[in-house]
């Protein structure tokens, strides 16, 4: 599973095959006059749903493309850590996270992604995503990461 993202200079059409644009949600935590360290430019947050036989394999294959290690998570959650060179920025790491929440036949999966050193604010938007998929709210709900 792979996601692209058009650079922001790109202009975004009005319709995609019928498909009318959505505006950007307003970022909530972004508020650098109360937290300097609360920038999300860079962060990638995203959450899928899965099988759980094809969560298994996703975690499997993430796991494949470079060097990852357990970091703590809620319990009924699966989360690993790894660094990798940024593909945008030469020289630069990315810290990369994935989190698997598996709920019976389904499963959640969160991909958090922020440029090396993770800032506080960095910490705390993945802290949101453990609980969402530990308490299973999926998209259905009205929630997204």
């Amino acid at each position: 599973m792979r996601y692209h993202l058009p650079p922001r200079e790109d202009p975004v059409p009005r319709t995609i095959g019928g498909v009318a644009r959505i505006g950007a949600s307003p970022r909530l935590d972004a508020h650098p006059e109360q937290d300097p360290g609360s920038s999300a430019e860079g962060r990638l947050i995203r959450t899928v749903e899965l099988g759980a036989a094809a969560a298994h394999e996703h975690l499997r294959a993430w796991e494949a493309e470079a060097a990852a290690h357990d970091i703590p998570a809620p319990p009924g959650v699966v989360a690993r850590e790894r660094s990798r060179p940024d593909r945008v920025h030469a020289g630069a790491l990315r810290r990369q996270r994935l989190a698997v929440a598996w709920h019976g036949e389904e499963a959640t999966a969160a991909h958090w992604s922020v440029p090396e050193p993770p800032t506080p604010a960095d910490q705390r938007a993945w802290e949101r995503v453990l609980a969402r998929i530990a308490t299973h709210r999926d998209s259905r709900d009205g929630w997204t990461a």
